[in-house]
């Protein structure tokens, strides 16, 4: 009988410890399945959205209210390349970060996605319940922001601007990449136009 006890108890310490050995490592693999769910999602050198994410977001949003009025702003950094020729990438990378955070400091109070288009472009979804020239004001305020921020990073300083495109859903397109289009033709409008500048489509003008 002390016997079977021995064994018994043996093999119940086993147990316990193979069972603590897999849910350690199920906890292991949960943690880098939301490690790798984290890094599809997001990019990770600004701690914002990435553009994949950006676009299934839209397109997931659009699906479950299609009545939903909203704005797409694309936001592109003005001479970006001479920056990182004049400056050295270091600084480009430190002007990145200063524009991000500007950008969702502006922000704080408004119901909005942030995500990195690529390179220095990004593209900014913001719920349009207070009207364009709310929306107007908001990204105005961001573009003034931006260009009233001086950026320090190894004894260098150097300020930056941006230029904006804004296009509202449902008024200028029906479906995720018209409304996009449209509001990078108008960021375009605004580079082409001097730089530095918000572009909004014909019914609200600055």
């Amino acid at each position: 009988m002390n016997d079977y006890k021995k064994v018994y108890n043996s093999l119940s310490k086993e147990y316990e410890a193979y069972k603590k050995f897999v849910e350690c490592y199920i906890q292991k693999i949960n943690q880098e399945n939301i490690r790798l769910k984290i890094h599809m999602q997001k990019d990770l050198f600004l701690d914002i959205y990435n553009r994949k994410f950006f676009l299934q977001f839209l397109e997931k949003r659009l699906t479950q209210n299609s009545n939903e009025k909203f704005s797409i702003t694309m936001i592109d950094i003005d001479n970006f390349k001479n920056v990182n020729d004049t400056y050295g990438h270091q600084f480009g990378d430190e002007v990145l970060i200063s524009v991000c955070n500007i950008i969702k400091n502006c922000l704080i109070e408004e119901e909005y996605v942030l995500a990195r288009y690529g390179g220095e472009e990004f593209i900014l979804y913001t719920v349009n319940d207070k009207g364009e020239e709310y929306i107007y004001n908001i990204i105005e305020f961001i573009r003034v922001s931006i260009e009233n921020t001086i950026v320090n990073f190894n004894f260098i300083s150097a300020s930056v601007t941006a230029s904006f495109g804004i296009a509202f859903f449902p008024r200028n397109g029906k479906n995720i990449n018209d409304i996009i289009r449209i509001a990078d033709e108008l960021l375009y409008k605004a580079k082409y136009a001097g730089k530095n500048r918000v572009i909004i489509s014909d019914s609200y003008k600055k």
